[in-house]
């Protein structure tokens, strides 16, 4: 019994066929995350608060053209 506990933990040790596979496969996630960020368009948060509200006003000045606001 203690030699089948011992060939347990050897094959714990040098099995590491599959912890290198899982260290790969998540890093890969990484890889691929990382190089669609550098071809993302990149826009500030000022800029996209500001597209925010000059599409509001907008739709605004087009509801108070065409007669629907206020109702």
């Amino acid at each position: 019994m203690a030699k089948r506990r011992a060939t347990k933990k050897v094959k714990r040790e040098g099995g590491r066929g599959r912890g290198e596979e899982r260290g790969l496969m998540s890093s890969a996630g990484l890889m691929r995350y990382y190089d669609v960020e550098e071809s993302a368009v990149k826009l500030s948060p000022k800029t996209i608060l500001l597209l925010g509200v000059f599409i509001g006003v907008v739709v605004l000045g087009l509801e108070i053209y065409f007669g629907v606001w206020p109702a």
